[in-house]
């Protein structure tokens, strides 16, 4: 990591203040980021990383408090004012314009920057793409209209305008990993470094701690709109990171958490087999075969393309099977509608929230949306508004899902508590089988505990959990057995005592031994 202790800032802020009515957002932020650094900005949902990023950006105006760039006073009222100054931001939602080509979008932005392009010349721009795409070793064809761009791809074409868009001297990047694969994750990595060494500064947003140890040379965390770490990467270890976010120490926690949830996995297997995948195969899947037992928690973990969210996507019944069969409670499912699952008391929760969640909608009719045939008047033509309002207190209160309303628009919660609701609507429609697919992804350390609790509630309560991570340390935390999938197959089911990180990228990279499902 580099040290840049005796460098003066690009950016600096004191004590930036932020008041909305009623609520005072930021209480005296002090922040500096000097040339070739990297800065970790962490904090919880809602702690106020977003609202500082806004005012430093010219998203928002600060109440009071001074913005200083390169040494200068600066009075930041749009964003214009801040990328003329080198500021640039990246969201983990890429605004792109999707009906124009993957060269236009990088070349107009320059237009929007600079104003320096009067008259096109196509050669010329597929060409001037072209290079920058094979910064990042990516082969697309630059006349590609970016619809038709998967998520992770969009995201990594707007890393690549803004980093080397002409002037960026600061970037920051909010939760950008999310989306990537592990080696796109190392490519942006490596591509920060080297722009470090010719001065270009980074603020690196992101939930997952690793990550901070990775690509950070220092961080600030905020909690309740102050700032209540400040540190060189160096003088500080995961746990004071955990606790500096969260305002108190988990780890001894999460230890005793982990003890709670597993009983002794031989006591679940004797238990009956809730659901049954007999040789399963469709275009993303092969011969999939498992048993799972009542109040165990299954997670899947394998890379990206591994079939991890078709296999839940396959037993939800949102993919066709092709060859075998699903049972669950001993009905054979293949055939069964969403509608008949979610009756027979199947969840899903998606890891794109934006596929399960209605954006726009109140946060009441998003929990109960799957539940709705469960509070009808005994005519079955009206719905029991005074049940539907008991059922939402009760799911909102067990879950701690935290709303100014429940008719307040779902849009405006946190990544955690959307995912909350998430979790609510299964437990309102009675579920006793959730499939969960990347349950943390984007939430906070806090959140995520939270996450986890509710999962064990969950569990010993009788429910199944089907669970997939990208985490490492999270699959072998939250899960009783991980099976490992590789290109669609089952690689190997390990026991959660028998479960390392090395076996499990063993697995996940295609090594396959002789496979018995650990059931006796």
């Amino acid at each position: 990591m580099g040290n840049n202790g005796g460098t003066a800032p690009v950016l600096e802020a004191k004590k930036i203040i932020k008041k909305y009515p009623g609520v005072e957002a930021l209480k005296g932020i002090n922040f500096d980021l000097k040339p070739g650094e990297v800065r970790g900005l962490l904090g919880k949902n809602g702690a106020g990383k977003s609202t500082f990023i806004k005012i430093i950006s010219g998203l928002e105006e600060k109440t009071s408090g001074e913005l200083f760039y390169f040494g200068e006073k600066s009075e930041i009222r749009s964003v214009q004012d801040s990328e003329r100054l080198g500021f640039r931001f990246i969201s983990q939602e890429p605004a792109l314009m999707e009906d124009l080509s993957i060269a236009e979008n990088i070349v107009f932005r320059e237009k929007e920057l600079h104003g320096s392009i009067k008259r096109v010349n196509w050669k010329s721009l597929y060409k001037f793409a072209k290079e920058r795409l094979e910064i990042f070793n990516l082969t697309w064809d630059p006349k590609l209209e970016v619809r038709y761009l998967t998520i992770a791809e969009k995201q990594m074409l707007l890393i690549i305008r803004e980093i080397f868009s002409t002037g960026a001297k600061i970037i920051a990047l909010d939760e950008v990993t999310v989306s990537l694969s592990l080696d796109e994750i190392r490519l942006l990595y490596d591509v920060m470094r080297k722009q470090k060494k010719i001065g270009q500064s980074f603020i690196y947003i992101s939930h997952e701690i690793d990550e901070i140890f990775q690509i950070c040379d220092s961080v600030t965390v905020i909690r309740d709109g102050e700032v209540v770490l400040s540190e060189s990467i160096d003088d500080i270890n995961h746990n004071d990171l955990k606790k500096a976010i969260v305002g108190k120490d988990i780890e001894e926690k999460q230890k005793s958490d982990e003890l709670d949830v597993n009983v002794n996995f031989d006591e679940k297997q004797s238990s009956e087999s809730v659901l049954c995948l007999n040789n399963v195969s469709n275009t993303k899947l092969k011969n999939i075969h498992f048993n799972l037992y009542q109040g165990e928690v299954l997670g899947i973990y394998g890379l990206r393309a591994s079939g991890r969210t078709e296999l839940l996507k396959t037993i939800y019944g949102l993919l066709p099977v092709q060859e075998g069969c699903i049972m669950f409670k001993g009905q054979n499912i293949v055939f069964s509608s969403t509608n008949d699952l979610i009756n027979k008391g199947i969840g899903f929760v998606p890891e794109d929230r934006s596929e399960g969640l209605f954006l726009g909608r109140p946060v009441d009719e998003n929990l109960l949306i799957s539940s709705t045939q469960k509070h009808l008047k005994p005519s079955n033509l009206f719905i029991d508004r005074i049940q539907e309002k008991r059922i939402f207190e009760e799911v909102a209160e067990k879950f701690q899902i935290k709303a100014h309303s429940p008719k307040a628009e779902i849009d405006y919660l946190s990544g955690g508590n959307k995912q909350k609701v998430m979790f609510g609507r299964c437990l309102a429609a009675h579920s006793q089988l959730y499939l969960v697919d990347e349950g943390t992804k984007g939430i906070d350390i806090g959140a995520k505990n939270e996450i986890y609790k509710i999962i064990r509630q969950l569990v010993a309560g009788g429910t199944s959990v089907i669970f997939t991570s990208s985490d490492l340390e999270e699959i072998i935390h939250i899960s009783d057995r991980i099976m490992v999938l590789h290109e669609g197959k089952i690689a190997q089911i390990l026991l959660k005592k028998e479960a390392t990180k090395e076996k499990l990228l063993h697995y996940a990279d295609g090594a396959v031994d002789s496979i018995t499902e650990k059931e006796g």
